[in-house]
């Protein structure tokens, strides 16, 4: 384990409620493609087929759950 630096650190930084909200929203359709281009480009074939994969139809799952 190596010891933490003795330095100074800087100010916290003090956020208000409303850039906390806005850092906060997930903006589906704005960072979806770019997500997925980059995962096309530096992520393995099996996170890449996780992503894109369809989400599991319902009604599959009340009969397998039946």
């Amino acid at each position: 384990m190596t010891p933490r630096p003795q330095g100074k650190r800087g100010k916290a930084i003090q956020w208000t409620d409303e850039d906390l909200d806005r850092m906060a929203e997930i903006h589906v359709t704005e960072d979806t493609p770019l997500m997925l281009e980059f995962v096309r480009r530096y992520g393995s074939p099996r996170l890449m087929a996780l992503l894109t994969a369809a989400p599991p139809d319902d009604d599959e799952d009340e009969a397998a759950n039946a």
